[in-house]
């Protein structure tokens, strides 16, 4: 999925116009890249209920937008960190991979970025 097609998707779930889409979409953007961030140093500090709970929180922030290809990596992402079935790499990993899906979501599709 790309960055019109998530705007269309958006439109057409949430009832809203094109601009509150695109409005919508940023600031969404901005959030998740801080809370990657966050993510990132808390995973450093090995602070992993931290890290649960930023998961929870940009799930959530993803869920209210619809965008259910991310909401599941996150969901993985947190169920496995709750039940401690990760090694540190494969913490790194998962973390990687949702970065590269926002990323290619973002940043590739996105005329405006």
């Amino acid at each position: 999925m790309n960055w019109q097609e998530l705007k269309d998707k958006i439109v057409a779930e949430l009832k809203v116009s094109k601009e509150k889409a695109e409005q919508l979409l940023s600031n969404y953007k901005k959030e998740a890249e801080k809370e990657l961030v966050k993510i990132r140093q808390k995973l450093e500090e090995q602070d992993l209920p931290k890290v649960e709970e930023l998961l929870a929180k940009l799930k959530e922030k993803t869920k209210e937008l619809k965008i259910e290809e991310i909401e599941e990596k996150i969901a993985n992402f947190g169920d496995k960190l709750k039940r401690k079935t990760l090694t540190k790499e494969e913490i790194d990993q998962k973390l990687l991979e949702l970065e590269k899906k926002l990323t290619s979501i973002f940043n590739k599709n996105n005329p405006n970025t």
